[in-house]
């Protein structure tokens, strides 16, 4: 029995003097976008943790894109992300080519402490593809110069009973009786084909209310993907007319000018 015991206590002992596995283990977590349009740049988030490194050690990471088409990419094979740090965060600035492709975005995180050292590869698939570009022009029939005009691009897709908010962007300004046009660029990787409606959106107030009396208005028109498009180099230009039409009670409260 007290050989059992002190066999026992020998392999303990052994068992401790032996690194746990696990913590040499490097596990890095990639954040970004999964679709980005094409010629677009994003901000990708790079952490990691365990191996030597986390002993005190250093990571080092290399990353870059790899596709079809690298033109105009960044980082690329030729101009590779490379940072040392013993403080394992990075913010990569990513740009992708003007070339509809799906790209892969390699990391490659080392953890090392003297001569000990271990890597983890991670691959992220970047789908880039070409937006769609959904655009309004927006009148003001007032003799007042209007600020600030918020226009909110709603889409419904085929077989959707709902519309969706995609996008929204502001006219800095728009003369009396002059018109101005919005346009805002909707990233979606594979389009359903089939008849969308687009419903812009002018809410003035943003009040989250439609009241057409003080001057907020909304239109729909229809837009279609399909017809043997190649969807991921596709550009869609669906263009609406929006009037901002004022009502009298509108006109009658005279809104201060904006400066």
């Amino acid at each position: 029995m007290k050989r059992a015991v002190l066999s026992l206590l020998i392999l303990f002992s052994l068992l401790s003097l032996v690194p746990s596995v696990a913590s040499q283990d490097v596990v890095v977590n990639v954040e970004g976008p999964s679709v980005m349009t094409i010629g677009g740049k994003a901000q990708f988030n790079v952490t990691a943790a365990g191996g030597p490194g986390e002993q005190g050690g250093t990571y080092n990471i290399t990353a870059f894109l790899i596709g079809d088409n690298l033109t105009g990419a960044d980082p690329s094979p030729g101009n590779v992300f490379i940072n040392l740090t013993t403080e394992p965060h990075w913010e990569i600035n990513v740009t992708v080519p003007y070339a509809a492709q799906t790209m892969t975005f390699e990391v490659n995180v080392r953890s090392s402490l003297g001569n000990d050292s271990t890597f983890k590869i991670v691959r992220t698939k970047i789908r880039v593809v070409g937006p769609i570009i959904l655009s309004a022009e927006i009148h003001n029939p007032l003799e007042y110069e209007l600020k600030g005009v918020p226009v909110d691009f709603y889409v419904k897709k085929p077989g959707e009973t709902e519309s969706r908010l995609v996008g929204s962007s502001t006219i800095e300004s728009i003369a009396p009786g002059k018109s101005e046009y919005a346009s805002f660029d909707w990233i979606i990787a594979n389009p359903e084909p089939g008849q969308y409606t687009l419903t812009v959106v002018v809410d003035l107030d943003r009040d989250g209310e439609i009241d057409e009396s003080a001057g907020d208005s909304v239109a729909s028109s229809y837009f279609y993907v399909g017809g043997g498009v190649d969807y991921v180099t596709w550009i869609l230009a669906a263009l609406i007319i929006v009037l901002a039409l004022l009502a009298a009670m509108w006109l009658i409260r005279k809104p201060k000018r904006r400066p």
